[in-house]
């Protein structure tokens, strides 16, 4: 998972979806066939940039540009420093250490 810089991982970005809506004879917009519009939408493109983290507002225009996150291990004592692909699904604890984000 890729971070902010303040150590966040959430970011604003933008996201293109279809849905079904309904519209006039002018083919102007009236509303959406259901209420939410998420309940319409049957398909989305990948979020892009530019992203911008929901807590400081830094932007950037990747994801890529970002380091991981970084988790560190302990059991009694310092064990390592992981990212998250490294520990796999369980964040909370890995192999008995306990693991706390970076």
């Amino acid at each position: 998972m890729k971070r902010c810089k303040c150590g966040n991982t959430r970011f604003y970005a933008r996201q293109v979806c279809r849905l079904d809506v309904i519209v006039d004879g002018y083919c102007n917009f009236v509303s959406n066939i259901s209420k939410p519009a998420e309940a319409s939408i049957y398909d989305s493109g990948n979020p892009y940039g530019p992203f911008t983290c929901t807590k400081c507002g830094e932007e950037y225009d990747e994801l890529t540009e970002l380091p991981e996150l970084r988790y560190r291990c302990y059991e009694e004592g310092y064990v390592g420093e992981y990212t998250e692909e490294e520990l796999g699904n369980r964040f909370w604890e890995y192999q008995g250490y306990f693991v706390f984000p970076i």
